[in-house]
């Protein structure tokens, strides 16, 4: 005799059918702690090591002096009188006295950047690069403070006004020099201390692996596998 259900008992309802897992939902309800904490944006900030701080203020200084410098007047050229006609002056800036100083400034900034992006043997030849820049542009400041005369007769802009009377040098050749001279320590100091910098490329290598071969991770989903714990 068979067995009737009681009454008022709950009937069991059908089970709902699975639903496709969204992968954009999965990825923002996943936890924080899934995060490589390598590729944390506060963990990217605070990548760059102690050491690293004072040479790149140095060499950032003294690009900065020299830019700065390149703008104003390095060396006044009055002319003389013609014809009862004053001829007025001409006024040399850094760029018209020493024009070689902020491409290598641009250099030493090049290479500043570049630190960031190689290895300790790769960042001492940029050290080297950064102090030959430094040294450039010391060098083409103290010929336009030890011969002033020699820049404005070398300047088409002098020749074609007329005749020079005398020549007559500012300071501002001088923060150059300064600048320079900041560079050349920064980059000597980054020669030393570079050794002691992590390779950049460890940070991310992880990430660029799972990022090269995506269908991986989907493999070891597939196996019961956590793509993640390795």
């Amino acid at each position: 005799m068979s067995e009737e259900p009681e009454q008022g008992a709950p009937t069991p309802e059908p089970a709902e059918p699975a639903r496709p897992v969204d992968d954009h939902a999965a990825a923002d309800e996943a936890p924080e702690s899934a995060v490589d904490p390598a590729l944390d944006p506060a963990t990217m900030r605070r990548g760059m090591p102690r050491s690293a701080r004072l040479p790149t203020a140095l060499v950032l200084g003294g690009i900065v002096l020299v830019l700065l410098a390149s703008t104003p007047t390095w060396v006044r050229v009055p002319l003389r009188i013609t014809a009862g006609i004053k001829a007025g002056d001409v006024k040399l800036t850094g760029g018209d006295a020493a024009p070689v100083a902020v491409p290598l400034a641009l250099v030493a900034a090049a290479g500043l950047l570049a630190l960031a992006l190689v290895r300790a043997w790769a960042r001492r030849l940029l050290a080297v690069l950064i102090a030959a820049a430094g040294v450039g542009v010391t060098i083409a400041a103290i010929r336009v403070i030890a011969d002033p005369g020699k820049v404005a007769r070398g300047s088409s802009r002098v020749r074609s006004a007329g005749e020079i009377a005398s020549t007559h040098l500012g300071a501002v050749p001088y923060v150059s020099v300064i600048g320079g001279a900041v560079i050349v320590a920064g980059a000597v100091v980054t020669a030393v201390v570079c050794g002691r910098w992590p390779a950049p490329t460890k940070r991310y290598e992880r990430a660029n692996q799972q990022a090269s071969r995506p269908s991986d991770t989907w493999d070891a989903l597939e196996k019961g596998d956590d793509p993640t714990s390795s």
